[in-house]
């Protein structure tokens, strides 16, 4: 019977679909499967629960709705050959054009991979050549991102009739629901001209309902709400003044995992996804997660004293970038915004919780997760508008506003939601990280303490005394010059276009000036001397009357 969209399977249910699985396989000959595929679904419990999660809404049984998944997923990628797809296999000149690329992420930390459909022109490249190009950017976003979910992005800019490729859009909608299963956090259409709304119906029908609700439809308004400022490219809207330019692929050098599938997932419980490293699967799970739910008595004296009472020894747990000070900007829609990353540079897996002194200013997305060794997550960091329109006591202030980040150690293999908060709540933590708020441009205050030896910032993983690296610049200089460059060409350009409406308008104006004079001299003359020429013709005939 269908299940519930988002709810993992159980202990027994993972098993139970692996070995179901496993015995089709043997049934229909392992000769006709490839190794990895079968020492991936025998080793990654991730990668299994992903298609469990995907077949949700399929009508028959979720457990054999999954394994019948996996069977076709794994004879297609025999038979299309994934396995022997890179860089080198691929028509190199599809990376020259660039149609189809990875590059920056959306606001829960996805990565985006983008098919520029205005620059797209169907007919001209081999379909077979697309397709091998398309999925060798999925199958290294899945050794990129370690399994995580992905957002994809139809730049539709500039796009007409002649650049929507309905085969290969189809195709890119196959893969996805049949193939890659929940890999999607939103589809992202930027910019759709009204002439395409047609093609879009015909698309929406092929996706089911599930994939439609990530559909998002965007514009230079309202593309903020999912990708920020830093990772717009400039032509989105953002202060990202990148042009295309093929970028290799990330080879990602991870401890050994505690499991034996010889790879590191990003989470193994999928209900973490979206919060540790993983991402939410639906759009309902994409909701702003605030700080309410730390305890209305927290202070700066509660915190200072829970650092306090640490061991000061331990191995080292989290990486953060940065790593002791976030610099809050604002943006475009008045919020000010910031962003933390953590990377799990422990051999265990590592749950974390987001403090801060101030938790009716502050929001953040996620305040909590799991992380799997060499595993990271984004954590997005803000403060609405409607606080940050408070006045000065509601903008951060540096050395007064400040989060804390605890760390736990995970040894229970499967983890749920509830229990990574009760973990969070009752084990003591294994490791304490503090970072301080500064807004944008604020002078700031180098720290005074010497950094630890061995942490290198301001993590002790033991607890104790936190250890501060000396002062980080408030931002980028090279990035203000760009930003203020990019402003200032605006400026020009507006005033360029002014000043030719203005010229234009003159011209038209004494164009018309001209016509209305040239019209008065002819009236000055034409018709006096019509009027005189009548004046004789009558007395002419009055001269005739007479005689």
């Amino acid at each position: 019977m269908p299940g519930k969209e988002g709810e993992p399977p159980s202990p027994q249910q993972l098993k139970d679909l692996r070995e179901s699985a496993l015995a089709k396989i043997r049934e229909q000959g392992e000769d006709n499967f490839v190794a990895e595929d079968i020492q991936r679904l025998s080793k990654s419990d991730h990668y299994v629960t992903r298609f469990w999660l995907h077949v949700f809404d399929l009508p028959g049984d979720q457990g054999d709705e999954a394994a019948n998944m996996i069977i076709e997923t794994f004879k297609w990628r025999k038979e299309f050959g994934t396995n022997g797809i890179n860089v080198n296999t691929v028509n190199s000149a599809l990376f020259e054009k660039g149609n189809v690329y990875s590059h920056n992420r959306d606001k829960d930390g996805k990565k985006l991979l983008v098919f520029s459909v205005g620059t797209h022109e169907k007919g001209k490249d081999n379909m077979n050549e697309l397709k091998r190009f398309f999925v060798y950017y999925l199958e290294r976003l899945e050794r990129e991102e370690n399994g995580d979910l992905i957002t994809i992005m139809f730049d539709c800019r500039n796009a007409g009739l002649k650049n929507m490729d309905m085969e290969f859009i189809q195709f890119i909608i196959g893969v996805f629901k049949d193939y890659y299963p929940d890999m999607l956090n939103y589809i992202l259409v930027f910019e759709m001209p009204w002439v395409l709304n047609a093609a879009w119906k015909v698309i929406k029908a092929w996706l089911p309902a599930a994939a439609v609700k990530k559909i998002k439809f965007l514009n230079k308004s309202n593309i903020s709400e999912y990708v920020d400022d830093d990772n717009k490219r400039e032509c989105w809207g953002g202060n990202d003044p990148w042009e295309y330019t093929f970028e290799p692929e990330i080879v990602k050098v991870q401890p050994p995992p505690p499991a034996v599938n010889g790879h590191a997932d990003s989470a193994d419980d999928p209900e973490l996804r979206g919060q540790g490293g993983g991402g939410g699967g639906s759009s309902e799970s994409r909701k702003t997660v605030t700080f309410a739910e730390v305890k209305s008595s927290t202070s700066m004296d509660s915190l200072s004293s829970s650092i306090a009472s640490v061991s000061p020894s331990g191995p080292e747990i989290l990486k953060l970038i940065p790593n002791h000070e976030v610099i809050f900007e604002a943006a475009a829609n008045g919020d000010l915004i910031s962003r933390v990353q953590l990377t799990n540079i422990s051999d265990k897996k590592v749950a974390f919780k987001i403090k801060t002194t101030s938790p009716e200013k502050y929001r953040v997305r996620p305040s909590s997760g799991l992380l799997s060794p060499g595993a990271e997550t984004s954590v997005s960091l803000y403060v609405p508008t409607a606080a940050n329109n408070g006045g000065s006591g509601n903008s951060p202030v540096a050395g007064k506003d400040k989060f804390l980040i605890t760390a736990v150690y995970v040894e229970e293999m499967e983890v749920t939601n509830s229990s990574l908060q009760e973990l969070l709540k009752t084990k003591k933590p294994d490791g304490h990280y503090r970072l301080r708020c500064q807004l944008a441009g604020q002078q700031q205050t180098p720290p005074q303490s010497p950094p630890h030896p061995a942490a290198g910032g301001w993590v002790t993983p033991g607890g104790g005394n936190l250890a501060q690296p000396g002062a980080l610049p408030a931002q980028d200089p090279a990035k203000q010059i760009t930003i203020l460059l990019k402003k200032v060409n605006e400026l020009t350009a507006k005033t360029e276009h002014l000043e030719s409406t203005l010229a234009m308008q003159f011209y038209i104006v004494a164009a018309l000036l001209g016509f209305i004079f040239l019209i008065l001299i002819m009236v000055w003359f034409y018709i006096p001397a019509a009027l005189q020429c009548e004046e004789v013709s009558e007395g002419a005939r009055s001269t005739t009357d007479e005689l």
